[in-house]
């Protein structure tokens, strides 16, 4: 089944912090931070592409997989906002505005994983009963 990633409001949360760390990226000096800088954008990158992903797969098994990755990479995300403060990289507001918004994606992450997770133990249990109901 094809998901819309625009309809899921975790999409929206996951592509706000991507825009949000390369507007900041234009700012950054890449010649004292350039590895850092490099890895921070594509980290960014990596939980809306992985929601994507996940909306692609046709069954819900394989969206649950995709929204752990996603989970997961906002969770490194995160890490790497924080990183960048403790360097110098980024400015304490910007840092700390930034490291609010990987937060919230985590937790909305979590909090659809958890009603996935809901979802997929009612359908194991309505097709458990299916034959009963049938014999």
């Amino acid at each position: 089944m094809y998901r819309d990633p625009k309809e899921l409001k975790v999409f929206a949360v996951a592509d706000g912090l991507a825009f949000e760390l390369h507007q900041a990226g234009r700012h950054w000096a890449r010649e004292e931070f350039g590895s850092l800088v490099a890895v921070l954008q594509r980290a960014a990158l990596a939980p809306v592409l992985h929601i994507l992903e996940a909306c692609r797969q046709p069954r819900d098994e394989g969206f649950t997989t995709g929204l752990r990755a996603a989970k997961r990479s906002a969770e490194e995300t995160r890490y790497l906002v924080d990183l960048g403060l403790r360097v110098g990289l980024l400015p304490e507001p910007e840092a700390k505005a930034l490291e609010e918004q990987a937060l919230h994606l985590v937790k909305s992450l979590a909090w659809l994983l958890r009603f996935q997770k809901e979802r997929e133990l009612r359908k194991a249990e309505e097709a458990s009963r299916e034959p009963e109901a049938q014999g």
